[in-house]
């Protein structure tokens, strides 16, 4: 027995409802909680900036999961080039800086021995290491 158009309609109506039920959830307000997404165009400019590879430092002015969330949403904008927390790479000339509010950038570069080059906006920031 062969099933009817109208049994056919009726499964893919269905598995219309389940695919927009199951995916509801995923897209609603919690979906991206750490605005990796936002991340593209925050890190737009600062990539044509600094080299194309390699490992660059980076500094933030969070602590904890909330310090390490930014640093894997802007390693994953600006891979290939590796972001190493300054503490852990301190040789690097170049360092990024993502931060989460308005402060006084040059002077918080300044305490870690660098210099500010550029204020991307959004809280990224382009430093470089200080002549000793």
């Amino acid at each position: 027995m062969r099933p009817t158009p109208i049994v056919i309609a009726a499964l893919a109506l269905l598995g219309v409802l389940n695919f927009y039920t199951e995916t509801a959830s995923m897209s609603g307000a919690g979906a991206d909680v750490y605005k990796i997404g936002d991340q593209q165009w925050r890190f737009q400019q600062i990539s044509a900036a600094v080299p194309p590879h390699g490992a660059i430092g980076y500094v933030t002015d969070q602590r904890g999961s909330q310090a390490q969330a930014m640093l894997l949403g802007a390693q994953y904008v600006l891979a290939p080039r590796a972001l190493m927390e300054l503490s852990r790479h301190p040789d690097s000339p170049w360092v990024i800086g993502n931060f989460s509010r308005q402060i006084d950038y040059a002077e918080f570069g300044q305490k870690r021995g660098l210099v500010e080059i550029e204020d991307f906006g959004a809280g990224v920031v382009l430093f470089r290491k200080a002549a000793q």
